[in-house]
């Protein structure tokens, strides 16, 4: 059998750059834009409500626990996080590679991959999840010199095979394109069964082991769940006259690189609170916490276009068709932005209300924190799916040194911040870190690809964030209450950053969805070309 080839040649998209006006032949590029629309919506949606829910439980548990005892939660939940992305393999990118290829054309190929990615992902995680076991009392004693440490962390240890299969069988049912059912496993029951469940410990008696049991409990609910809807989606997946065929090699080679890629990407996400935990006070932790639980919302949006992108990317590549992949990474990346921008400006024009009114009074020192890492996420989010369209293109390995350096830089500048600054040197480190991490993927995917997600239709959006920022100083004249602040400053920021580019007129993608959810609704006025 021919060995396909993976990596997309410079010269070949040369040919195939579309205008600056994003257009592209027939309405092609209108059905993929409302197939974009429709899955970031649902995942957004979803996750939106689920993030939503994840921090009400984050909000909770600050909370009823208090700063020193969260901190010991989020240095624990930080270490699961990390461990669990390395022990799925790059797995979860693997299984929607190519579970995105043979879905509609070798369903044996199919089962194989989809029983080899759950596999070898639980296969890696037991021994992971084991030794984390295994060396608890070390970690919490020598290295973080916090005892009390060392339960919290036994018992994040039994969530990581849980959780890495979780993400690659939520994974897997995203190679569908048919968004809903990663959303219910991961998004939405998941947080839903963790926040009822730390409430119900929590009036047992149970303080901070019981937030710990919801979460792991929880997860294996959302792995539950994933499972029974990879077999409804692909029956091929659970059937026993259809014998699996493996493409074990194609399979790691794509795949291993990417774990690395997760585990020095997490570094860069997550350094800061293990830094935080080493260097400062537990309280500190948690206070950072608190406010890094507020900035991943930009990554939130950015992940849910991401969850649609990635399966249409990679049957894009494998069908050569680089315009139309061109496009979509230009769309994607000024639907992520603008979504982005109106939250965050609440956020840099209110931080201490946000923080005062969400956790308490206690949590508002973190608030320099907060913009700074919003700042810094936001950034991320205005680069799109830029990792993806490198990775699918074949460029795994260019985005495994960029995760490396950019990993590198976030603890060398962890180490000389933290000690000297405490939880804004460790804001600062992070904001430079994600800041080189992406700003390296644009210039590559430039370079390498021929692609930028930018055009001259991003002037609609600097104007609207100018006369967004206009109005939120215009309202801040008034000095209302704390609570007032926020509501006002998030109707305010919105209804005005909407509005700004209404006013200046929607672009063909933005119309082909607004005809597309008039025929739904059954509606016959036309939206105007």
């Amino acid at each position: 059998m021919k060995k396909m080839k993976t990596v997309i040649e410079p010269q070949s998209l040369d040919q195939e750059i579309p205008s600056a006006d994003g257009a592209h032949p027939g309405s092609a590029i209108e059905t993929a834009a409302v197939k974009l629309a429709k899955g970031g919506s649902i995942s957004l949606g979803g996750a939106g409500v689920g993030r939503g829910i994840h921090t009400l439980g984050q909000i909770v548990i600050a909370r009823l626990l208090g700063p020193e005892a969260f901190g010991l939660y989020a240095v624990g939940w930080t270490i699961l996080r990390i461990l669990s992305n390395v022990a799925q393999c790059g797995l979860s990118n693997g299984v929607i590679r190519y579970a995105s290829m043979f879905k509609d054309s070798d369903q044996s190929k199919l089962k194989g991959v989809l029983l080899q990615s759950l596999g070898l992902t639980a296969l890696a995680s037991i021994t992971v999840g084991g030794a984390l076991f295994l060396s608890a009392p070390w970690l919490a004693s020598t290295i973080f010199q916090k005892p009390e440490l060392e339960l919290v962390l036994r018992a994040f240890s039994i969530g990581i095979p849980l959780m890495a299969l979780l993400v690659v069988a939520a994974a897997g049912t995203r190679a569908s394109q048919r968004m809903q059912y990663s959303v219910y496993a991961h998004d939405l029951a998941q947080p839903c069964a963790n926040l009822l469940l730390v409430v119900l410990f929590y009036l047992l008696g149970w303080r901070l082991l019981g937030a710990v049991a919801a979460e792991v409990l929880s997860i294996g609910l959302g792995l539950a769940l994933a499972l029974y809807y990879l077999g409804k989606l692909f029956p091929s997946f659970v059937s026993k006259a259809i014998k699996p065929s493996f493409i074990t090699k194609e399979l790691l080679s794509f795949s291993l690189p990417l774990l690395f890629v997760g585990f020095f990407g997490n570094l860069v996400m997550w350094t800061d609170i293990l830094m935080i935990g080493y260097f400062r006070p537990a309280a500190d932790a948690g206070i950072y916490r608190a406010a890094a639980q507020i900035s991943v919302l930009f990554v939130l949006i950015l992940w849910a276009f991401n969850t649609i992108f990635t399966p249409m990317i990679a049957e894009l590549y494998y069908k050569r068709d680089l315009k139309m992949a061109h496009q979509l990474f230009k769309i994607s990346t000024k639907w992520v932005t603008c979504l982005s921008l109106p939250p965050f400006l609440v956020i840099a024009f209110a931080p201490h209300e946000l923080m005062g009114v969400l956790f308490g009074k206690d949590y508002i020192t973190g608030a320099l924190a907060l913009v700074v890492l919003s700042s810094a996420q936001l950034f991320n989010a205005a680069t799109g799916p830029v990792g993806s369209v490198l990775v699918m293109a074949g460029h795994q390995n260019v985005w495994l040194v960029n995760t490396v350096v950019a990993a590198l830089v976030n603890i060398a500048l962890n180490v000389i911040f933290i000690p000297h600054m405490g939880i804004l040197g460790a804001a600062i480190a992070t904001a430079a870190s994600v800041v080189l991490l992406f700003l390296l993927g644009l210039i590559e995917a430039w370079v390498l690809l021929k692609m930028s997600p930018y055009d001259r239709r991003y002037w609609k959006v600097a104007v609207a964030t100018l006369a967004t920022v206009g109005s939120l100083l215009l309202f801040r004249q008034l000095q209302p209450s704390h609570l007032v602040v926020l509501v006002g400053a998030s109707l305010l920021s919105l209804g005005t950053f909407v509005s700004t580019l209404v006013l200046m007129g929607l672009d063909l993608e933005e119309k082909a969805i607004l005809r597309k959810a008039c025929l739904m609704l059954g509606l016959s006025k036309r939206i105007g070309n």
